[in-house]
């Protein structure tokens, strides 16, 4: 089987999915009342909470902020955690998939005929239609040439046990990020967390993409490559939450909250006094 099919068995049902998960949430938005809420809540817990008041009324709990219901700022916030989970199914389906139906290696073993071998090139324009090389040619023996070897499998646990990785991963990473934004008084430090992810993410994939082009690739076994694709998808997705929640606003209002309650502090001392 060419080297291009190999290819197509992870590229199709991720970019069938692709399109199917984003129309289907979307479909969802727009039918069911709340949605963007019940996504917020149920899958990101620690940071937004349903709060039922004594007096009857509903709020709802961003870590510390406490933000009354049908509010623009409680839209605004839920619409954004809920394209977060989007991104967040999108970005790992690649992961889901490979781990699932594919196994990459870089060893050419004859002995092994349930695996197809290649000439590594980084960039091959012609890649789709490449055949497989024997294993026992003198270019593979020599070692003059690079080798790249694909296998079919069926790795559901595995798969699905790294995709529950990379939402773990994230929720906590996020969590921490509001914890630490939520604590200052001024917005200046949420361009400080948005610049310093900019950059890791940027050095990530230059790194990854050194890697692939170097012969260090031989390290990106199914393990290695799933810590990898975790920590990318981690940095990726807590770029986008810093930007997906109206963090300013959010500050904002606590400061405001924090300026009442101390002056209510005040005239509380001065009718005692």
């Amino acid at each position: 089987m060419n080297e291009g099919y190999y290819n197509l068995i992870v590229t199709l049902p991720s970019v069938l999915f692709m399109i199917i998960i984003p129309l289907a949430g979307y479909i969802c938005y727009l039918k069911i009342t709340n949605f963007g809420r019940l996504v917020a809540t149920y899958t990101f817990p620690n940071i937004i909470q349903k709060k039922k008041n004594a007096d009857g009324t509903v709020s709802w709990q961003v870590r510390d902020v406490e933000i009354e219901d049908g509010t623009k700022l409680l839209s605004r916030i839920t619409f954004g955690v809920c394209l977060l989970f989007g991104t967040l199914i999108v970005s790992v389906l690649p992961m889901f998939f490979q781990l699932l139906l594919l196994e990459v290696s870089y060893d050419c073993d004859p002995d092994e005929t349930s695996k197809d071998c290649f000439e590594f090139k980084f960039w091959d324009t012609r890649r789709y239609s490449n055949a497989p090389i024997s294993c026992t040619s003198k270019a593979v023996i020599d070692d003059s040439v690079e080798i790249i070897c694909y296998e079919i499998v069926y790795n559901l646990g595995t798969a699905v046990g790294a995709s529950y990785g990379v939402f773990k991963i994230s929720n906590g990473a996020m969590e921490l990020l509001a914890t630490l934004i939520l604590m200052r008084k001024t917005t200046r430090f949420v361009s400080v967390v948005r610049t310093v992810l900019l950059l890791a993410v940027l050095v990530f994939v230059g790194v990854i993409i050194g890697v692939q082009a170097s012969s260090w690739r031989v390290y990106l076994e199914t393990t290695n490559f799933t810590y990898i694709y975790q920590a990318l998808a981690t940095l990726t997705l807590a770029f986008q939450f810093m930007f997906l929640v109206p963090w300013k606003d959010l500050i904002e209002k606590i400061n405001e909250e924090r300026s009442t309650r101390g002056q209510e502090l005040g005239l509380d001392n001065i009718v005692r006094e």
